[in-house]
């Protein structure tokens, strides 16, 4: 797709450029002096990831398709049909499939996704705990024992609702009357109920005896010991 994208831009500035007398630089430095002008609000030198790029790109009405559902669509555009279809690249038809098939892609890796999370959770990080919390009711009645396990079962509690909170958007997500609207419901409902899940088991992790955790933590992943 890229590669189309810079074999249009390459064909109009070929055609520009076919235009031109020999040696005429007057005519060559306006052609690239309009390509400057025309695109130079796309240039930035700050960090493309970080919120300030966001800002930066709406301040300049520049688009900014921030998850493959907001990009998506742009495929089956008239610009992209003629596009694609001029260089020989996809016809209409192949495009059409080609965007199908990437909506329920979509749906279908966000969707493992979602079970991978909540079975995770169900399965190790729930079990743990509460085993956790077993050792701590077993250990000496001291405040700050207490404490901790007044804190593991508020965020157990946490992590329990979340998961029901996800299982619950997978299930109305998947009643969908389409699959754009399907994979907007992952977008929107879905995917934000699996970071709910995640804040929740990323405070446990750091609360739960590294000999019950089941799985490697944030520290052990950054520093090897």
């Amino acid at each position: 797709m890229l590669n189309t994208a810079v074999a249009d831009s390459l064909e109009k500035l070929a055609d520009q450029l076919d235009k031109l007398e020999s040696c005429d630089f007057a005519g060559l430095t306006k052609i690239l002096s309009a390509i400057v002008k025309d695109n130079k609000q796309v240039l930035f030198e700050g960090n493309n990831y970080a919120e300030e790029w966001h800002a930066e790109a709406a301040r300049r009405g520049l688009p900014n398709n921030r998850s493959t559902v907001d990009a998506l669509p742009a495929l089956a555009t008239a610009k992209a049909k003629k596009v694609f279809s001029h260089f020989g690249v996809l016809s209409e038809r192949e495009l059409a499939a080609r965007v199908e098939i990437n909506w329920e892609r979509y749906v279908k890796v966000q969707n493992i996704e979602a079970n991978a999370t909540a079975d995770i959770a169900k399965t190790m990080i729930v079990p743990a705990a509460v085993k956790y919390l077993g050792q701590l009711s077993g250990a000496s009645k001291s405040a700050g024992a207490s404490k901790i396990a007044d804190h593991v079962v508020a965020l157990l509690d946490e992590l329990v609702e979340a998961i029901h909170a996800l299982e619950h958007a997978q299930h109305a997500a998947h009643e969908a009357s389409s699959v754009h609207a399907e994979a907007k419901a992952f977008h929107d409902d879905v995917i934000p109920a699996q970071q709910a899940v995640r804040a929740a088991a990323d405070e446990l992790e750091t609360l739960v005896s590294d000999e019950l955790w089941p799985l490697p933590k944030y520290r052990e992943l950054l520093f090897q010991y």
